[in-house]
């Protein structure tokens, strides 16, 4: 079953965020609370976590996209 992946909220000041880097490649496992992506807010960078364990499907997101709160990131296979 395929699940996708959305950019969370990041904080009461930031509505979007750069995809800096994806810190898994498509086809890795990859467990609930894993580093799954790196993104810029504000200058400052944070890496984003696995919100559920599975399979990496696809990245709907480039590194270097601007992607608002909420916007679908990546399919997982779960």
């Amino acid at each position: 079953m395929d699940k996708v992946v959305t950019m969370p909220d990041l904080g009461d000041t930031a509505q979007e965020a750069e995809i800096s880097q994806w810190l898994v490649k498509v086809g890795d496992s990859v467990e609930k609370g894993a580093p799954l992506v790196e993104v810029l807010v504000d200058k400052a960078s944070m890496e984003l976590a696995a919100e559920f364990g599975g399979r990496v499907k696809e990245f709907l997101q480039e590194e270097g996209s601007i992607v608002s709160v909420g916007e679908d990131i990546a399919v997982m296979e779960v």
